[in-house]
């Protein structure tokens, strides 16, 4: 029984560090840096690739995008005030580069809820972004189907009542 214990132990020693090496680089961090009096840039570091996206001041007023949260390994920023426009802005790693998509949405003029639902894209996977207004909260829910939301790969969305549309 020792015997089996101390060969269980060396095993589990061998593999921590290699484990550790594995998810060293499973990072994501974002930062927003004032690079002039205009611009300001949004650095986005995923799993040791880097990118930056440029937001432009006016009259000393600009309009960042926030931050959503992280689903996996892609970070989702949004932009959009008021009632009818929001823009979402994910940054994920495709083929060893982090790419950005942006997915523009047309909300409901009359919503029944507290929550908006957004979409986007995981790769090929279609994801649902709950966002909660009471509780401030933003859930991820993968969309089963992912050939029902291909269309709207590329188009303005329409996200009304939980459901999702092609803006004509």
């Amino acid at each position: 029984m020792k015997k089996r214990l101390f060969v269980f132990l060396t095993i589990i020693a061998i593999a921590i560090p290699s484990l550790r090496a594995q998810n060293a680089n499973d990072t994501c961090s974002y930062e927003f840096v004032e690079t002039n009096d205009s611009t300001i840039e949004l650095r986005v570091s995923i799993n040791g690739l880097s990118t930056k996206a440029d937001y432009i001041k006016v009259n000393g007023e600009s309009f960042l995008p926030s931050y959503q949260g992280r689903y996996k390994d892609c970070l989702v920023f949004m932009r959009g005030r008021g009632q009818h426009f929001r823009l979402l802005t994910i940054f994920q790693v495709i083929d060893g580069k982090i790419r950005q998509d942006d997915y523009e949405h047309s909300m409901c003029l009359n919503p029944n809820n507290s929550k908006e639902s957004y979409l986007f894209f995981y790769g090929e996977q279609p994801i649902k972004m709950v966002y909660d207004f009471k509780t401030s909260e933003t859930k991820f829910i993968e969309l089963g189907h992912p050939e029902q939301y291909r269309s709207l790969k590329g188009k303005t969305i329409e996200s009304c009542d939980n459901q999702f549309y092609p803006v004509e």
